[in-house]
């Protein structure tokens, strides 16, 4: 679920109509989102989250050094699979 243009605080007023909506219909549909660290420090959006069944949370780390922004061409650990 991606909800664009949005506030953060209005971004989580969705939870509890997805809780809601959730019970009525069985809980048949699991939840992804992506967010920062920093909800981690929402105990009540988090309480939420796990009520409306999100089971995957996307959380994106990015280095502020900008040579391993740019990528270190001795690490190879990301291109070992196939490509998707």
């Amino acid at each position: 679920m991606t909800i664009l243009s949005a506030t953060a605080r209005r971004r989580w007023t969705c939870c509890p109509h997805l809780v809601e909506w959730q019970k009525r219909t069985g809980y048949i549909t699991r939840l992804a989102c992506e967010a920062t660290l920093n909800i981690a420090k929402r105990p009540e959006i988090l309480k939420l989250m796990r009520e409306a069944m999100f089971v995957t949370v996307f959380c994106g780390i990015e280095t502020p050094r900008s040579r391993r922004a740019e990528g270190d061409a001795t690490r190879t650990h990301n291109i070992d699979g196939p490509d998707l």
